[in-house]
C-alpha cells in the first residue's frame, strides 16, 4: 500500500511525513475519531508481527517522559505526536547548560527505571530516540527493538530515525555496550551504559566513543576509556563525572545496577549544584564527595555528615541493596564512618558485602549459609558475623573468614569491645556470653531471671571503657522489651528504661526504638541514667519483633543508617508450569513472604507485619469474594503457616510466651488459639497429614540445630523424626502421606530430599541446589527453586524406595518473585512476585549539631 497524504489507516488520515528509517516511516496524522494529531508509524510487512506484541507491552507503560503508544494496527503504531527536537539535533548545536544535562538526565534515567521495573529493556537508546520537549525529554520507540536485538551486529548499522526532518539517517555503534556487540543478550545495564554515553555527550557535545572506522570505534568502545568531561565543561562537578564514569564501565557488574541508582545520584548532584556559593565550594565538598563514595555499596547516593562546626538541615538519602539482592538484615555502619557492611540475598543464597572509600563497587567478601548478625572492630578494619553456630572475623578487605568459637544458637547480636572482648547473644532462651577476639572459649556474662519471664539477653552495646554495656532483655511477645546494663565482669545488673530495640550509643545519647520510631534520650554513662525528654530521630524505621532490632547503627561522628519501613506490595496470581500468568489474583500490603494456599484453592492465608508493634499476624483472604479475616492479634509475632487438609484450622507458631510455640486456630478469626506443642525451644509447623492426624514441624536446638518432628495432633507426644547435625526444614506430606519431601543443608548446602514416611532412607533429589519442595497432586512430580529457576523432577514410588529423574528446569522467573505454593486441585502454581522490588536503605545527618 502506498503512503501518501490524504491516505486513511483506520481512523487516522494522514497529513505529511515526518522522516524515515530502516524500520519504518514516521508520517503525522489526525486522529478523526478525537480530532487530535497524532505520529503513525508504518511498519514494513516482516516486522509487522513483532512490532505488534511489544507494542502492547509499551502500551501498559505510563510514565511522563515516555513516549506514549496509543493504537497498533495491521502494520503501523500511532504514538504521541511530540513538538520539539530530537537530542541529535539538539546536541549538534553544542554541549547542554549542565543544568538541563542533569534534569533531562534525571527524567531518562526515570523513563527507563520505570520501564526496567516492568521487565522491558529499551535496547537502542541514543540522543535520536530523545526527544526535547517544552515538559522536558521523552524516550521514543520503547523496547520496539527487543525482538530484533539478535539482528543487529557489528557488520551492520543500527538505524536511527529523525523525525523532524525527511530522510534516511544511519547510526553507528557509539552507544551500544560491550556486550551487546559481542551477542549477549541486553538487560537494564546495557540501557545504563547507554545512558552513560548519552549524559557525556549531552555535557561535552562530543560523543564518548569514536574512531574513524567500525574497527576502531568498536576497539573504543570494547577497551577505551573517554576523556574527563571536565576537560571539555571545567565547571562540571566531579560527582557527576563519578556518574557517567560508572554508567559506561566495560563491565556489567561495575556499572550502576539500576537507572534509578543513576537517578538518584544525578538528583542529589542538581541539590548541591543549586546551594549558594556551590563553585567556591569545590574544594571542600570533594571530600564529602569522596565518604559518600563509601557508601554506594548498596547502588544509591548517600550523604554521610559534613563539617560538624556548621549545623545544617537534616538531610536522609536512601540507598540500594545490589542488583538481584535484597537487604537481610542490619546494614552496619563502621565506626570511622568510611565503610558499611551488610548482608544480602539473592538467587538462593547468603552473602556479606563491604563498601570502602575510594571504591566503585562492592565487594562480596563472604558467603554464609544463612541470616547473619554482624558488628565491626572498633578500629574498622575487620568485620565480625554470626552465621549458623560460628563466630566469625574476616578483613574488611576481604580475605579467608577466622572461626573465633562456636556456640550452639543463630545469633541476636554482637559487639567488640576497645579490649579485644566479643560480647554475643547465641539465641533465644540463653544470656550474653563473652570470648576474646582473638579466639577461645565462650564464658557465660549473663543469665536469664526465669522468675521475670526473661526469654533474651541480646543486641549488646559497649560503652567507652569497654567494660560495662548495655543490651536489650525480652520476656513475652505480649510484653515491651527492657534495655539494660551489666558489666563483663559480672555484678549488678541496672533496668534502663523501655522499649522495642537498643540501637546504640552515641555521644551521651541513647538510641532506642518504640513504637516504629527511632529516638534518643540523654544518657549518662557513669551513672547509667537517662535524663530529659526523648528527642524523635525517624519516624519510619522497620522494627522487626522476631528479631528485636530495627537494624540501626552510628558511626563514631554520628553518621545514622537505618532501614526505613517499606509497606511493600505483593501481587498474587495463578501461573502454569512454564511460569506463565494465568491469572492475577490481588496485591497485599505489607506481606511477609510466607504464606500457604487452601487444600481448595478456595482461600489463602499471609503473614502481614504491622509497622507500630514490629510483629506479624496471620490473616486469610478468600479468593472468590476478596474477603480479609484477620486470624492473629496482640503484641506477638504470629508466623510459619500450615492448614489442615479438611481446611477446619491452621496451624502457626506464636512467641506470646517467649519462645515460639505451635497453636491452631480456625480460619474465620472466631476461636480461641488452641496450643498443639509449647515448651523447650522454638517450634515451627510445616505440613499436616491429609489424614489430619499428624503434623510434620521443625524444631531449633542449640546442639542439632533445625530437626523435624513428629507432633501427633491426638494429643500423643511429640517425638523426633530426622535428626542431624545439620538443619532440615520445611517439610511437605505426599498427597497420599506416605512420603515427605523436606529442605537439608547436610551436604554443606540447601538441596532437596524425599523419605517414606514414617520410617525409611533418605533419598536427595536436588544436586545444585534447591529448597522448598511442593508435590504435585499424584505425588509423580516434586517442584522445587534454586535461586529464581523452578525445576521439575519425577518421582517413581515403590514402597520404601523411589526412583528419581533428572531436574528440569521449567521456568526462570522474574526477579520479582518471592514464592510459589503448588494446587492440588489443578496444574498451577499460586505466586507471589513483588510489586515494587525496591529495597532501601537510610543514611542521615539527624545528629548534626547535637
Amino acid at each position: 500500500m502506498t503512503i501518501v497524504p490524504g491516505t486513511r489507516l483506520g481512523p487516522y488520515e494522514i497529513v505529511a511525513r515526518i522522516g524515515a528509517g530502516g524500520m519504518g516511516e514516521v508520517w503525522r496524522a489526525r486522529d478523526t475519531r478525537l480530532d487530535r494529531s497524532v505520529a503513525i508509524k508504518i511498519v514494513p510487512p516482516e516486522l509487522a508481527q513483532r512490532f505488534e506484541r511489544e507494542a502492547k507491552t509499551i502500551s501498559q507503560l505510563n510514565h511522563p517522559h515516555i513516549c506514549v503508544l496509543h493504537d497498533v494496527g495491521e502494520n503501523y503504531l500511532v504514538m504521541e505526536l511530540l513538538d520539539g527536537e530530537t537530542l541529535a539535533d539538539r546536541v549538534a548545536k553544542g554541549p547542554l547548560p549542565l543544568a538541563d544535562a542533569i534534569r533531562y538526565g534525571i527524567q531518562i534515567a526515570g523513563a527507563l527505571d520505570r520501564a526496567h521495573h516492568a521487565g522491558i529493556v529499551h535496547r537502542d537508546l541514543k540522543p535520536g530516540n530523545i526527544m526535547i520537549t517544552k515538559t522536558g525529554a521523552k524516550l521514543l520507540d520503547f523496547g520496539l527493538a527487543k525482538n530484533i536485538a539478535s539482528a543487529v551486529t557489528v557488520d551492520g548499522p543500527t538505524v536511527q530515525k529523525d523525525l523532524t526532518a525527511e530522510g534516511t539517517i544511519v547510526g553507528t555503534f557509539q552507544y551500544m555496550a560491550p556486550e551487546q556487540l559481542e551477542g549477549a543478550d541486553a538487560d537494564a545495564r546495557t540501557d545504563i551504559f547507554a545512558l552513560g554515553a548519552v549524559l557525556y555527550e549531552m555535557v561535552t557535545g562530543r560523543r564518548a566513543f569514536m574512531g574513524k572506522t567500525r574497527t576502531s570505534l568498536i576497539a573504543a568502545i570494547v577497551a577505551g576509556t573517554p576523556a574527563p568531561i571536565r576537560e571539555a565543561q571545567p565547571l562540571a562537578p566531579s560527582a557527576l563525572d563519578h556518574v557517567i564514569t560508572t554508567c559506561i564501565e566495560k563491565d556489567p557488574d561495575k556499572r550502576w545496577q539500576s537507572a534509578r541508582d543513576v537517578a538518584n545520584e544525578l538528583t542529589w548532584i542538581a541539590g548541591a549544584a543549586t546551594e549558594p556559593g556551590a563553585v567556591r565550594k569545590a574544594s571542600r565538598v570533594w571530600p564529602i564527595i569522596a565518604v559518600v563514595l563509601a557508601l554506594l555499596a548498596i547502588g544509591e547516593a548517600v550523604k554521610l555528615l559534613l563539617d560538624r562546626a556548621a549545623p545544617q538541615a537534616q538531610q536522609a538519602l536512601s540507598i540500594l541493596p545490589p542488583r538481584g539482592q535484597g537487604f537481610e538484615g542490619a546494614v552496619v555502619i563502621a565506626p570511622d564512618g568510611r565503610s558499611v557492611a551488610f548482608a544480602a540475598y539473592g538467587d538462593g543464597g547468603f552473602s556479606i558485602w563491604v563498601r570502602r572509600l575510594g571504591e566503585s563497587t562492592a565487594t562480596k567478601i563472604a558467603t554464609v549459609e544463612r541470616y547473619v548478625q554482624l558488628f565491626w572492630s572498633p578500629d574498622s578494619k575487620r568485620l565480625g558475623y554470626l552465621n549458623a553456630g560460628k563466630i566469625m572475623i574476616v578483613p574488611a578487605s576481604g580475605g579467608q573468614p577466622d572461626v573465633i568459637a562456636t556456640y550452639g544458637g543463630y545469633g541476636v547480636g554482637a559487639a567488640w569491645s576497645r579490649r579485644g572482648q566479643i560480647l554475643f547473644a547465641p539465641k533465644f532462651g540463653e544470656g550474653l556470653y563473652r570470648v576474646a577476639a582473638t579466639g577461645d572459649e565462650p564464658v557465660r556474662v549473663t543469665s536469664l531471671d526465669t522468675r521475670r519471664g526473661e526469654t533474651l539477653h541480646g543486641h549488646p552495646v559497649f560503652l567507652d571503657d569497654g567494660e560495662r554495656f548495655l543490651y536489650l532483655v525480652h520476656t513475652t511477645g505480649e510484653a515491651r522489651n527492657e534495655i539494660w546494663a551489666a558489666s563483663i565482669g559480672g555484678g549488678e545488673r541496672k533496668r534502663i528504661l523501655d522499649a522495642d530495640a537498643l540501637e546504640g550509643v552515641w555521644n551521651g545519647w541513647l538510641l532506642a526504638v518504640r513504637n516504629g520510631a527511632l529516638f534518643a534520650q540523654r544518657f549518662d554513662a557513669k551513672t547509667l541514667a537517662v535524663s530529659g525528654e526523648p528527642r524523635k530521630i525517624a519516624d519510619d524505621v522497620f522494627y522487626d519483633e522476631g528479631r528485636c532490632t530495627a537494624f540501626t547503627s552510628v558511626s563514631d561522628d554520628g553518621a545514622i543508617v537505618y532501614r526505613p519501613w517499606q509497606s511493600v506490595a505483593y501481587d498474587f496470581g495463578w501461573y502454569d508450569d512454564s511460569g506463565r500468568l494465568l491469572q492475577k489474583l490481588f496485591t497485599q500490603e505489607a506481606a511477609n513472604g510466607n504464606f500457604e494456599l487452601a487444600p481448595d484453592d478456595s482461600a489463602v492465608a499471609l503473614e502481614v507485619s504491622d509497622r507500630r508493634k514490629g510483629a506479624k499476624d496471620i490473616v486469610v483472604r478468600d479468593l472468590s469474594r476478596g474477603v480479609v479475616t484477620r486470624i492473629t492479634s496482640g503484641l506477638a509475632n504470629n508466623i510459619q503457616l500450615a492448614w489442615a487438609p479438611d481446611r477446619s484450622r491452621i496451624f502457626y507458631s506464636s512467641d506470646r510466651n517467649g519462645l515460639f510455640d505451635i497453636y491452631a486456630q480456625s480460619d474465620d478469626g472466631m476461636s480461641v488459639a488452641q496450643p498443639v506443642w509449647t515448651g523447650g525451644d522454638d517450634k515451627y509447623p510445616c505440613s499436616v497429614s491429609p489424614d489430619g492426624k499428624t503434623l510434620l514441624a521443625f524444631r531449633m536446638t542449640a546442639k542439632t540445630r533445625e530437626d523435624l518432628w513428629i507432633v501427633p495432633l491426638d494429643g500423643g507426644a511429640p517425638r523426633p523424626w530426622i535428626v542431624t547435625p545439620e538443619s532440615e526444614i520445611q517439610a511437605r506430606f505426599s498427597p497420599d502421606g506416605t512420603w515427605a519431601a523436606y529442605s537439608s543443608n547436610r551436604s554443606g548446602r540447601w538441596e532437596v530430599y524425599v523419605a517414606p514416611f514414617p520410617d525409611g532412607r533418605s533419598i536427595q533429589v536436588s544436586t545444585e541446589g534447591g529448597s522448598g519442595p511442593v508435590w504435585n497432586r499424584d505425588a509423580s512430580r516434586l517442584f522445587y527453586g534454586n535461586g529464581r529457576t523452578i525445576y521439575a523432577v519425577t518421582v517413581k514410588r515403590n514402597g520404601k524406595t523411589a526412583e528419581i529423574g533428572a531436574s528440569v528446569a521449567i521456568s526462570t522467573s522474574p526477579q520479582s518473585l518471592r514464592d510459589c505454593v503448588r494446587s492440588m486441585t489443578a496444574e498451577r502454581f499460586l505466586c507471589e512476585t513483588v510489586a515494587d522490588p525496591r529495597d532501601t536503605v537510610r543514611v542521615a545527618n539527624y545528629l548534626k549539631g547535637w
